[in-house]
């Protein structure tokens, strides 16, 4: 099923429109772990807790999301990466394992090839990454207490670090999120090698200079 709109403005002639058709998707990423939560946090003797359901279910929206951003890091960068710009197919069974997810809202979005975009492709690439971390870290903020309101380098750097640093944090998603939030932009992986590591192709991730178990997650 499609819908439309009609759009006139600043961009087309007067008098003049475009239709843009879109899909018609199912939930947000950020409703479908909302419903699912309220439904293990039953299960969890109505305990907000990192349990083995509760893991199971963000591994798989982690897993959902990072596919969909590894495609479009085929083509450009996005710039508004967070929970409510995936969707779940039409389709999906809000209470069933997510079989797919997509990316949408392009409105910040460059592609390859625009003016002043190629040369800062990978620049803007780590942004997404960095904002995938972010995304998913706060899905995740009950784990920690005075969880930032904002998360990032400016204004919460010591929460930052003491999350990266602590190995009691270990967990796959851990080593993802990690990963995706190092300051230094140039050490976080590539959506290829997050997709490899979700998928277990392989086991590390270059950032993780003490580990040197498995097969290395290659940019």
């Amino acid at each position: 099923m499609y819908g439309f709109r009609k759009h006139s403005g600043y961009y087309f002639w007067k008098g003049k429109y475009m239709s843009i058709v879109m899909e018609l998707a199912g939930r947000n990423l950020n409703t479908y772990y909302d419903r699912n939560s309220l439904i293990i946090r039953r299960h969890d003797g109505n305990r907000e807790i990192f349990s083995d359901e509760r893991k199971v279910v963000l591994e798989n929206i982690l897993k959902c999301a990072a596919k969909a951003l590894q495609q479009f890091h085929n083509f450009g960068v996005h710039n508004d990466i967070r929970s409510n710009n995936f969707v779940t197919l039409k389709e999906q069974d809000e209470l069933e394992p997510l079989t797919s997810c997509k990316l949408i809202d392009f409105n910040l979005s460059k592609t390859i090839g625009q003016d002043n975009v190629t040369n800062d492709m990978e620049v803007n690439r780590k942004r997404d990454i960095w904002a995938l971390g972010s995304m998913m870290l706060t899905m995740m903020k009950f784990r920690f207490q005075n969880f930032p309101i904002n998360l990032s380098y400016d204004t919460s750097p010591n929460f930052l670090h003491s999350y990266i640093s602590n190995v009691n944090y270990n967990t796959n998603i851990d080593t993802v999120l990690k990963g995706c939030l190092l300051e230094n932009a140039n050490l976080r992986p590539s959506m290829s090698a997050i997709v490899n590591f979700l998928e277990g192709n392989c086991h590390r991730f270059i950032y993780e200079t003490q580990n040197s178990v498995g097969t290395l997650c290659e940019d």
